[in-house]
């Protein structure tokens, strides 16, 4: 009687593990068909997921409630449209329900290929937000789709519908926890309504300063946008590109182009995408004078050789 109690406790340990061990915290990110912003298989790139809050901005985060703080992106590469990469479970992080904020950079060129909507993926081990991308712990990004709604950051776990604490809104969760604020109440709101099939309000564009115009040095440019929204812009030549890099600090333009921005944010749809073209000349110096004059010939004879350009540098041979 003892030998069988003894491997009945064995097996619902194992039953037990079975069940409690599955959500581990991660989750397998994976795909075979990346397209870029223009519908084209991605085919040498690097992917990235950044951890953001649900403004955008960088945030640390742990795996449960313990271990090192996690701030740094995870990133692999991508190949012929395919990638696998592990990242952490965003519904069982703390806080609970951070962002990753998406890139991926052409490991050529250096630009950004995908388009707008990256900022706040959230892979988790069973989501339906967006599109039931994720189940059982993997996430097929062939199935996600860009803009979705996000869920609220919270340092408090639902469980059957129910809230078991109070909900913060943490900008970092090495930092003071901060009540919510009515703005991040809206925002939620709004995406709840989105997710329900309700209205969006679209954002504002953003701004350049300076704007479109033509200038005789390297100018620059700050961009500016709604409060609490996130920034993407990119550079080109022909106002054609697909804004997808983060914008953080001002930019310095050196050479004719163009620059164009969206502003994003949760819950809201995104803005028109905003375009200001830049040329730059850089005056000619002018041509250098010698004195005297040629020809020369008969005795060694001193020339000076001067420009009319403020402080040019002459170079002779």
């Amino acid at each position: 009687m003892n030998a069988h109690k003894s491997v009945l406790v064995i097996v619902c340990l194992v039953l037990v593990c079975s069940v409690a061990c599955a959500q581990s915290g991660t989750v397998t990110v994976n795909a075979s068909h990346l397209e870029n912003s223009s519908g084209q298989p991605v085919t040498n790139a690097t992917i990235c997921f950044a951890p953001v809050n649900s403004t955008g901005n960088p945030i640390s985060y742990r795996i449960g409630d313990a271990g090192q703080a996690i701030s740094s992106p995870v990133c692999t590469q991508v190949s012929d449209g395919g990638f696998s990469i592990v990242v952490a479970d965003t519904s069982m992080t703390t806080p609970q329900n951070i962002c990753f904020s998406v890139t991926v950079t052409d490991n050529t060129s250096g630009n950004q290929l995908l388009g707008a909507g990256y900022s706040c993926v959230q892979p988790a081990y069973n989501t339906t937000v967006p599109n039931n991308w994720c189940a059982n712990g993997i996430c097929n990004f062939d199935n996600y789709s860009p803009g979705g709604p996000s869920l609220p950051l919270t340092g408090s776990y639902f469980q059957g519908g129910t809230m078991t604490g109070p909900l913060y809104l943490f900008e970092d969760p090495l930092q003071p926890k901060e009540a919510a604020t009515k703005e991040y109440v809206d925002s939620a709101i709004a995406a709840a309504l989105a997710s329900v099939g309700g209205s969006q309000q679209t954002l504002a564009a953003p701004a350049f300063s300076p704007g479109t115009g033509s200038y005789n040095s390297a100018q620059t440019i700050t961009i500016s946008g709604p409060s609490g929204a996130s920034i993407l812009y990119c550079q080109d030549t022909n106002n054609s590109c697909s804004p997808g890099t983060p914008y953080v600090s001002a930019l310095s333009i050196s050479s004719s182009g163009y620059l164009r921005a969206v502003a994003v944010e949760s819950g809201y749809a995104s803005s028109p995408i905003a375009s200001a073209q830049y040329t730059i000349s850089t005056p000619q110096a002018s041509t250098p004078a010698f004195s005297p004059a040629s020809p020369y010939s008969g005795a060694a004879t001193s020339v000076i050789i001067s420009d009319a350009t403020g402080e040019a540098s002459i170079l002779y041979c």
